[in-house]
């Protein structure tokens, strides 16, 4: 059977109101939402970038024991999949098993990453990662990741190979069916300004279906500049994409940043097929 025969996915987008510095929340309210969908036949839903600790908190990712804490809360959302019959992709901070390393600023290793869970079983992507980490960092206006995180593309080349060895989809059955999914971290479909492309690359290696999971603030007009961006994507591509945002405010330690949602489903033509008002 080829991918174009296979059944469509009945997906969610869990569009929620993450609470920044609050994991045990936040893990509660990602269970909860995957709960009521799966009751609802939805067979994956999709979770915004960093859902479990928030994204724009600051310094507090360099806070050891907050990571910890919200590494066991990963740990925590997936135990409670368990008898869930539906995948569940969320945003979190990912840490690295070799605890020798660290980040360039000489703190624990963090990941900011995407992880796909079902029935009580992390996923890993066909590459062996356990997670999705994401390869393009915004440092501009309100953002910071390099400061905090350890990109993809670092890993490459500590690992002396091309990203492409390491930027794959993952790999989930569902109903008896394989799929791989291409997911991949806000950032990285922005990528116009870069010289890896990681959504062609995940569609390179395979992937039928792009996923975006983004914590992305709201400013006049940018639904109208992503729905360009994606369009323009699409065309090389020719994968259906959908992309997932958080809604509610966070607090930066500078300033209050509002979030709108509106989370997108696209199809493989590029046209939007469903929108999530906040």
């Amino acid at each position: 059977m080829s991918m174009i025969e296979k059944p469509e996915l009945r997906r969610a987008l869990g569009q929620i109101d993450v609470v920044p510095g609050r994991p045990d929340i936040n893990a509660k309210r990602i269970v909860k939402t995957s709960k009521r969908a799966a009751g609802r036949g939805m067979q994956v839903i999709i979770f915004p970038e960093m859902a479990v600790p928030g994204y724009l908190i600051g310094d507090t990712f360099n806070n050891d024991e907050f990571v910890l804490d919200v590494d066991y809360w990963n740990r925590w959302i997936v135990r409670k999949l368990k008898n869930l019959d539906i995948v569940v992709i969320f945003g979190s901070i990912g840490l690295d098993e070799d605890k020798e390393k660290l980040n360039e600023n000489g703190k624990m290793r963090k990941y900011n990453a995407a992880f796909v869970a079902q029935r009580g079983k992390l996923i890993s992507n066909d590459a062996g990662l356990p997670f999705a980490i994401k390869s393009l960092f915004p440092n501009y206006r309100i953002f910071d990741d390099s400061r905090y995180f350890y990109s993809l593309r670092h890993v490459a080349k500590e690992r002396g190979v091309p990203l492409n060895e390491l930027l794959k989809p993952f790999t989930v059955t569902i109903g008896g069916v394989s799929y791989k999914l291409g997911v991949m971290l806000c950032e990285d479909m922005w990528d116009l300004d870069y010289v890896q492309k990681p959504a062609e690359i995940l569609v390179q290696n395979g992937a039928a279906w792009l996923i975006n999971l983004s914590c992305s603030n709201w400013s006049w007009r940018k639904n109208a500049k992503r729905h360009k961006v994606v369009r323009d994507l699409i065309k090389k591509v020719g994968v259906p994409f959908t992309y997932v945002n958080n809604v509610g405010s966070q607090n930066n330690g500078k300033n209050f940043i509002p979030f709108d949602g509106t989370s997108t489903e696209y199809n493989e033509c590029g046209e939007i097929v469903f929108v999530c008002t906040a």
